[in-house]
């Protein structure tokens, strides 16, 4: 008498196929959690950034409004546009420190002067990271400006 070969159950195959899924499921879950913790810091760059670019603007739209061509040091006057090595910038509203430097040279045309602004600051890795504006400032009188 021969006997018929015996099938191999289906039990427990539910089982390795839930824990496939799951190991899948981890998988995605981990993946998500991974690009989230990416988008929080470029998120912060993109804040620090624009908080940055703003400080930089501020500092050259405040020495392009000069009020007088010579002045007394501390003025706002077109001859004490002058360098300023790395200075601490307050914010309230940022979770990092900015420093301003500022860079004022003789330009190739007469009565103006470059004037270029950077801004650094330590990132959330503690990377330095650096925005950098450059205009050019006339020196003429202001009341004659309008004639320029």
């Amino acid at each position: 008498m021969t006997t018929a070969p015996r099938r191999m159950s289906p039990r427990g195959i539910a089982l390795i196929e839930a824990l496939v899924a799951l190991a899948v499921m981890a998988f995605g879950l981990l993946s998500v959690a991974g690009l989230q913790v990416v988008l929080r810091q470029n998120a912060d760059n993109a804040k620090q950034r624009s908080e940055a670019v703003r400080l930089a603007q501020e500092e050259i739209e405040e020495l392009r409004a000069y009020s007088s061509l010579t002045g007394p040091v501390g003025t706002v006057a077109y001859n004490n546009l002058v360098d300023v090595p790395r200075l601490e910038l307050d914010t309230d509203d940022s979770n990092t420190t900015f420093y301003l430097t500022r860079t004022v040279s003789d330009s190739p045309i007469p009565a103006y002067k470059t004037l270029t602004v950077d801004v650094d600051w330590l990132d959330r890795v503690g990377a330095t990271q650096n925005v950098r504006l450059s205009t050019a400032v006339l020196g003429v009188e202001p009341a004659l400006a309008a004639t320029v």
